[in-house]
């Protein structure tokens, strides 16, 4: 019945029964309260909650992490945040397990620096499951664990043997952004595009576009452009969008960013045909000229050469290009002429 049975009378009940001689019973009474989530966090509860962390039963203990996490921030006190730390050190792994769950539910109010070294440690406990949560808790408090340290440990769980370890690594270094941004993180992500499991290439791809103009590498931009999936656009759109220019993308990468927009040309739309001009104009690079070519067909824009000068006609005004090169304006014409001849009447 979950938090539909949560009235004041029935809580009172199930903390009472936590006390019984019973251990099932015990059991079943934090399961109860757990099932009720924030509408049973009362101090009475709690307080009850964090006694039987100390349980001697091992599935006692195991329930009451459990139904502390459920509560989530309303449960978050120093006396609760304690109590877990504590289960943390847990002969049984369920129990650790559950105790990392139910502080990454807390979230940042349980960020605290000694939580935190805590969870770093338990990153390589001995047990996949206990891993995983820590991976999981650490994502959920965000900017708040963005720490050297924190960010060494994810770094080294994205390469741990069990996939949903490295899923949460994934996502928790992408929860943090811009702040895990460094060039060991985005090298262990990029390596992560071509995990095994789809999960963890999800998430990788997920945290690259979140980290948006400092994941904007060619190394980046060339693993994305590698994998056919509507989350590697997401993340493409957000690291090409929050640069302001494209010129430190190598020839390599614009190639592949050109195998992937050839048959997904929804991207090119949100990165702007003037960044991509500027790119091909600063960078010589010939790859933008099928990419230039590419945008102008799915905007509908018309195309005129004059001189050395690219004129554009679309929905507003017309917009001019000054092409400076007569060598890129050559490949650029060429280019049309050629990509013109690719293009399928429909």
């Amino acid at each position: 019945m979950g938090e539909k049975a949560a009235t004041k009378e029935v809580i009172g009940v199930l903390v009472t029964t936590l006390s019984d001689v019973n251990v099932s019973v015990r059991l079943q009474a934090g399961y109860a309260l757990g099932n009720m989530g924030e509408k049973a966090a009362t101090k009475e509860v709690i307080g009850t909650l964090v006694t039987a962390v100390g349980n001697a039963n091992d599935s006692v203990r195991e329930n009451a992490c459990e139904a502390l996490g459920n509560m989530g921030e309303k449960a978050a006190t120093n006396e609760v945040i304690g109590a877990l730390v504590t289960a943390l050190g847990d002969t049984n792994h369920f129990t650790r397990a559950n105790s990392s769950k139910a502080l990454g539910k807390m979230g940042e109010k349980a960020a605290t620096k000694e939580v935190i070294g805590v969870l770093v440690t338990t990153l390589s406990d001995v047990n996949v499951s206990v891993r995983l949560q820590a991976g999981y808790a650490l994502g959920n408090m965000d900017e708040k664990a963005a720490t050297k340290e924190v960010i060494g440990a994810l770094v080294t769980a994205l390469g741990d043997t069990n996939h949903f370890t490295r899923k949460n690594a994934s996502k928790a270094l992408g929860n943090m952004g811009e702040k895990a941004a460094t060039k060991v993180v985005i090298g262990a992500l990029v390596t992560a595009l071509v995990d095994a499991n789809d999960s963890v290439r999800e998430n990788a791809c997920e945290a690259l576009g979140n980290m948006d103009e400092k994941a904007a590498t060619s190394s980046v931009i060339s693993g994305l452009s590698g994998i056919a999936d509507y989350g590697v656009y997401q993340s493409l759109r957000k690291i090409l969008k929050s640069l302001p220019e494209l010129c430190d993308i190598d020839a390599d990468a614009v190639s592949k960013l050109l195998e992937w927009c050839s048959l997904r040309a929804c991207l090119i739309c949100d990165i702007g045909l003037e960044k991509i001009m500027i790119a091909y104009v600063k960078t010589g690079i010939p790859q933008w000229c099928s990419i230039i070519f590419l945008e102008s067909l799915h905007r509908d824009y018309g195309i005129t050469f004059v001189e050395n000068k690219l004129i554009v006609y679309g929905n507003s005004e017309r917009v001019t290009f000054d092409i400076p090169s007569t060598k890129l304006r050559d490949e650029l014409v060429c280019a049309f002429a050629r990509e013109r001849e690719l293009v399928v009447p429909v």
